[in-house]
């Protein structure tokens, strides 16, 4: 046999799989494409997911659209090129034609971003979230603008996906384009699949469109938050996909979750009953949101978080997730040590002085230095009011953070749920 006949004809086979794949690949997308956007499609979730997870950075982004799913016209904002601020957002715009339809895929970024996730605390006293509703703007109007550049003639279908914050801003973004006139799209040609969406919408604004589907775990705290007592809900539909097989699930696929264990009746006199995952997280919500004495931090209401809560931790927020990850845990075993001291008889000796409560632990100098050792800027009077405002919010619900230190496991447990890992066994294992 000719050798090299064998290894042409080896390289055309090759190539022959690989053509072939690619047009399955393509023409499955284009399947769902031609369904009944208000249809639900596991297919288009997971892709969904998939699609969202590329958007930490630009450059995986923009391979898995234009290589892996043939889409052109790629673009992405400019945030992906700046250091994220707690006013940046990361998202970005591809194209496909399929069936004669302009498909446009908008995906907001929901990882690696930095301090932009501070904005997850700005809501505002009223009306939606103040930091998901600017964002969600900012994506409008490029949106529009790379639709009228791009596609003026065209029938546009949308794609619109993002995972965590990104689904929140996504989840606000479809609202202001189902409720607004600058798009001339149907329903039927829109679809949403958020994933993990915290709440951000008031309830005249969270409407029941039929094509928004919210991808949510329910036994993950992030979609709880902002909760319905600030007047913030998702638009469109939640899918649940949490599943009481879900550890079983969860180990076949080599990732085993930190056991849950229910609150056990002694500790109720001073937490709260809790036999499941979903009964632990709104006990603690419940908790959180309890009446404080006047003159403290409080989550009792939206207006007054905004007033005395709000602005300490996003500034706080802002300058801990410009700081390098490593230095991140180390800050956190800090926070460990602050509250154990807060507790202890070493704080009962300060006579409840604020100022030498805070600076006692050490968190507060580690902070400094760290910012310093970095040269990132920050304005010490306004971090020193945000760690009091800490301090205060600590002293206040000692039974939260003692709750959460007798069954840190069920907090672990919290934790993995909302790990990407743990969204797409699940979505995976959905109507199973």
């Amino acid at each position: 046999m000719n050798i090299k006949a064998c290894k042409k004809g080896i390289l055309l086979a090759g190539l022959s799989v690989l053509l072939l794949l690619t047009s399955c690949k393509k023409n499955g997308l284009q399947a769902q494409f031609k369904k009944n956007a208000s249809v639900f499609s596991k297919e288009l979730a997971l892709l969904s997911f998939d699609a969202a997870r590329e958007t930490g950075n630009k450059a995986d982004a923009e391979a898995f659209f234009t290589e892996n799913l043939h889409f052109d016209t790629f673009q992405a904002s400019e945030d992906y090129d700046a250091t994220p601020t707690s006013n940046s957002i990361g998202y970005v715009f591809a194209h496909a034609v399929y069936d004669g339809s302009d498909i446009i895929a908008i995906m907001v970024r929901g990882f690696n971003y930095g301090a932009e996730w501070a904005s997850n605390f700005r809501m505002g006293k009223k009306g939606n979230h103040a930091g998901f509703a600017s964002a969600a703007e900012k994506i409008y109007a490029d949106l529009l603008e790379y639709c009228q550049k791009h596609f003026p003639q065209g029938k546009i279908k949308l794609w619109i996906s993002g995972y965590s914050r990104g689904g929140g801003v996504a989840n606000v973004l479809a609202h202001f384009i189902l409720s607004r006139s600058d798009f001339d799209i149907l329903q039927n040609n829109m679809y949403v699949y958020t994933l993990e969406a915290p709440q951000a919408l008031t309830e005249d604004n969270a409407l029941p469109y039929p094509n928004v589907f919210n991808i949510i775990n329910s036994a993950d705290v992030i979609p709880y938050i902002a909760p319905n007592a600030y007047d913030l809900y998702r638009c469109g539909n939640d899918v649940d996909v949490y599943t009481p097989k879900i550890d079983r699930y969860m180990k076949e696929a080599e990732h085993d979750l930190a056991a849950f264990t229910p609150i056990r009746t002694e500790d109720t006199t001073w937490f709260f009953k809790a036999d499941t995952e979903q009964e632990f997280l709104t006990g603690l919500l419940t908790k959180l949101m309890e009446a404080q004495p006047e003159g403290f931090p409080s989550f009792e209401s939206r207006e007054a978080y905004a007033d005395t809560v709000q602005d300490d931790l996003c500034y706080l927020f802002e300058l801990f997730m410009n700081v390098p990850a490593e230095e991140r845990t180390a800050l956190l075993d800090a926070f460990k040590g602050f509250v154990k001291v807060l507790y202890s008889e070493q704080a009962d000796t300060l006579n409840g002085s604020l100022q030498m409560i805070m600076h006692s632990t050490g968190l507060y100098g580690k902070m400094i230095g760290i910012l310093t050792s970095d040269a990132i800027n920050y304005n010490d009077a306004l971090l020193q009011k945000a760690f009091m405002t800490i301090v205060q919010i600590a002293l206040t619900k000692k039974e939260i953070i003692a709750g959460c230190m007798t069954y840190a496991e069920n907090l672990k447990r919290l934790g993995q749920m909302h790990e990407p890992a743990t969204i797409r066994i699940l979505l995976e294992h959905y109507e199973d």
